[in-house]
């Protein structure tokens, strides 16, 4: 193990001790070596995202199939450390709670087209909580912003199975 990551490791477990108590709804950033996996709290301790393509949930894995997952926050977090991170609310007004917990819990197992530019964890995410599938990751400049049509389904299972998510 590297330096930086023993370094980066210490500071996540302290900054667990310090972190903002999450609220269903909620984003979750998890800043990680090279971009930041994302998840949507939903109670309890758990969060429901898009774990990347392989074993493991670390941000930057290859395209892929990627699967739909509630998990404990803590165990998603390991040892790195977490901050809630409703970054767009000031650009779009968030679904209503019950809206964004129920389509995140009907999508729980399902395998879904994971790419780090285009269907990423934050888009999953951002879609979940404002309806529109949203990244800064994957490329320097401005964000990458998918608002789907308003022809689009309401239905995130509907808009993937039509291959609509994101658009």
């Amino acid at each position: 193990m590297t330096g930086l990551l023993r370094f980066q490791r210490a500071l996540g477990q302290e900054m667990l001790k310090f972190h903002v108590e999450p609220k269903p709804g909620d984003l979750i950033e998890i800043p990680r070596i090279g971009s930041s996996h994302w998840a949507l709290y939903v109670g309890d301790g758990y969060v429901v995202h898009l774990a990347p393509p392989g074993e493991n949930s670390e941000a930057g894995a290859p395209n892929g199939l990627g699967v739909v997952k509630r998990e404990l926050l803590v165990e998603v977090v390991r040892n790195f450390f977490y901050k809630v991170n409703n970054h767009l609310d000031h650009l779009y007004k968030p679904r209503p709670i019950n809206e964004m917990l129920s389509s995140g819990k009907e999508m729980i197992g399902q395998e879904m087209e994971y790419s780090d530019l285009s269907r990423n964890c934050e888009h999953f995410v951002t879609d979940l909580r404002y309806g529109k599938a949203h990244s800064r990751q994957g490329k320097s400049g401005p964000t990458l912003d998918h608002d789907r049509s308003p022809k689009a389904p309401e239905s995130p299972r509907a808009r993937d199975a039509q291959g609509l998510w994101p658009m």
